[in-house]
């Protein structure tokens, strides 16, 4: 497969509406966050009850089809566990959703106390 552009497809309009929208409430509800073992991405731990479930889904549903680049994997532990996104993609593609979802640089491990 022929390597995808790192890009966000939005319109300005479309961005700023996402990030005051989706991207806010999903942040708001990340518990923990730490890069990938692999470099190449971030590991985004979310509560499992069914309201953030959906929400978690619905930013993959949306965030796949504007940034095809990245690679999204969705874990739900059994229970109503915690539930965890792997958001990777290229050289700096999963940084570009990291700067969106992570409070300030993206790059801490921690969430909440930070």
């Amino acid at each position: 497969m022929a390597e995808l552009p790192i890009v966000c497809t939005l319109s300005t309009p479309e961005l700023r509406e996402r990030r005051a929208g989706l991207l806010r409430r999903v942040r708001e509800r990340l518990q923990e966050a730490r890069p990938l073992a692999s470099g190449d991405g971030y590991e985004l731990r979310f509560p499992g009850d069914e309201e953030t479930v959906a929400e978690v889904l619905e930013l993959v549903r949306l965030e796949s089809r504007c940034c095809a680049f990245l690679r999204f994997r969705v874990t739900l532990e059994p229970g109503g566990g915690a539930v965890t996104l792997e958001v990777s993609g290229p050289p700096g593609g999963a940084e570009i959703l990291a700067a969106e979802l992570l409070p300030g640089d993206g790059a801490g491990t921690g969430v909440g106390g930070d």
